[in-house]
């Protein structure tokens, strides 16, 4: 063997000596770091402590449960508790139910003009305040109102506040057959045309007029008749009789009123026309002559200027107010009697014949309370669902009246005194079911808030005050020497006559500047 050899030879038991030696000392690292990973105390586990139950960290749904079981001062005074349940008091869910407990009040209270779904959960609070509002300001003790704007116009003959207060139907003064819209809810009242003349049938000036508000459709829906109140002479002019359908169109501050011509016919017969009404397919006017006064009702939807659908009734007295009332009967109101007649099955009459008469005794004829019926001292009527009887109220000498009809025409009226106040003739009046306004001869006026025996029984404390009555003197401005005040009682909005126009009046608290009015 050579010395190559040897050497080649020892080299490479070196190299496999080394190999060895290394991997031998990977591997006893190995098992240090894997002994000592052992070894180690293995990191705390982290326990989770769950927070203390509180009403603050309820889920918004269980909120809202609470809220619906709440009334609406609870509601707002909740609001102001934390951030999370200030949320859940704007939801739509818990204003939607407030709105609807408070329209199904007593049957009494109008509902929005558009369906509750259409509105925002913002709107639908701001509507139900401004309303809740409106008993306190009416019983507060200020003398002026929370606001007022006045409308600069021709004084009209007359106008018409449709229910909720928001829109004002002011006819022409020229006599061309044009009415004229308000939206008195916009900070800026302008004038907007709601009916124009079509022909020369229209070309009147309308000294009366009527609502009828159709309940069953949800959005603002209503029929609108415009008639003349005089007839001197067989030769003079007819009157004529405009019958609208009006609806409400868009949605808040853009909405709309819309109208459509439904009917224009004659009614020939002089005399004066001194009220007027419409329900459904009924129209009935009231007529004094030098040979007695009458009440003739129609259905209009049949009547044409060549003939009419209708009937005619005598009666023995000057008949001053008139309502069409429940199962197919007519109210009408002298200054010293209260009368009730069925009307009877319709006939097709020529528009010309004026001697066909209907001779009907009344059903119930009663004297009126207090000796005798003033001007604009009758309130709209009123179908209370729950006792199923017709009720309004009237203004007479020595205080305010509730009147209840019966459905059963064979029942007595039933008539109760709401509130025991001494009135003169020297006063402008204007009636709801609940309220009342007065307006006197010295510029002074008064508003009254009255409540019926029925809703003492059951009352609720959410939605009416510990009070029954309440009279407060006020120094509202208006003007006496012109025809009554009205009044909307849902809204608390006033409407008077001025020397320059209209001026409306706001009564709720919801117009001041502080937010604590409730």
């Amino acid at each position: 063997m050579n010395f190559s050899a040897v050497l080649f030879y020892l080299l490479e038991i070196a190299w496999r000596t080394l190999a060895i030696t290394a991997r031998l000392l990977r591997w006893l690292v190995s098992q240090y770091f894997e002994a000592k990973k052992v070894q180690a105390p293995a990191p705390p586990v982290e326990q989770h402590i769950p927070e203390r139950p509180s009403f603050q960290n309820l889920p918004l749904k269980l909120q809202t449960e609470v809220l619906l079981h709440l009334h609406w001062r609870e509601v707002l005074r909740v609001r102001r508790t934390c951030k999370s349940w200030n949320r859940a008091t704007k939801t739509r869910e818990v204003w939607a139910n407030l709105v609807t407990r408070f329209t199904s009040f007593q049957n009494r209270n109008p509902a929005p003009e558009e369906p509750v779904e259409a509105y925002s959960p913002e709107e639908l609070e701001r509507w139900l305040l401004s309303r809740l509002s409106v008993e306190l300001g009416w019983r507060n003790e200020r003398q002026e109102p929370t606001r007022y704007k006045p409308i600069k116009c021709p004084t009209p003959a007359v106008f018409h506040l449709v229910e909720g207060g928001r829109w004002l139907l002011v006819p022409d003064v020229e006599g061309i057959g044009r009415v004229s819209v308000y939206d008195l809810d916009k900070k800026n009242l302008s004038m907007a045309n709601l009916i124009e003349p079509l022909h020369k049938l229209d070309a009147s000036r309308t000294l009366l007029m009527a609502v009828d508000i159709d309940r069953s459709i949800r959005t603002l829906t209503f029929n609108l008749v415009l008639t003349t109140n005089v007839m001197r002479e067989a030769t003079s002019t007819p009157a004529h009789v405009r019958v609208y359908k009006v609806q409400l169109i868009g949605h808040g501050k853009e909405a709309h009123l819309k109208a459509r011509h439904l009917t224009t016919f004659t009614m020939l017969g002089t005399g004066k026309f001194t009220s007027v009404d419409i329900s459904g397919e009924l129209f009935a006017r009231s007529r004094r002559t030098k040979d007695g006064s009458f009440l003739e009702v129609l259905k209009w939807q049949q009547s044409t200027s060549i003939t009419h659908t209708r009937v005619r009734i005598p009666v023995d007295q000057g008949i001053e107010q008139l309502r069409i009332v429940e199962n197919n009967r007519i109210v009408a109101f002298s200054k010293t009697s209260m009368l009730i007649y069925p009307i009877p099955p319709f006939q097709i009459i020529q528009a010309n014949l004026l001697d066909v008469y209907d001779v009907v005794a009344p059903l119930w004829k009663l004297p009126c309370p207090g000796s005798r019926l003033y001007r604009g001292g009758l309130s709209p009527v009123y179908f209370d669902l729950s006792s199923l009887m017709t009720r309004f109220v009237l203004c007479s000498q020595d205080g305010i009246y509730g009147i209840s009809i019966p459905q059963d025409k064979k029942a007595k009226p039933r008539l109760s005194k709401l509130v025991d106040y001494e009135t003169t003739t020297e006063s402008g009046y204007s009636l709801g079911v609940s309220k009342a306004f007065f307006r006197h001869r010295d510029s002074s006026s008064t508003t009254v808030s009255y409540m019926w025996i029925e809703d003492e029984v059951n009352r609720n404390r959410e939605f009416r005050l510990r009070a029954s009555v309440a009279i407060r003197e006020r120094g509202y401005p208006g003007q006496w020497d012109a025809d009554p005040p009205v009044v909307d009682e849902t809204s608390g909005r006033i409407v008077q006559f001025t020397k320059t126009g209209l001026i409306v009046l706001d009564t709720g608290l919801c117009y001041e500047s502080r937010s604590s009015w409730w």
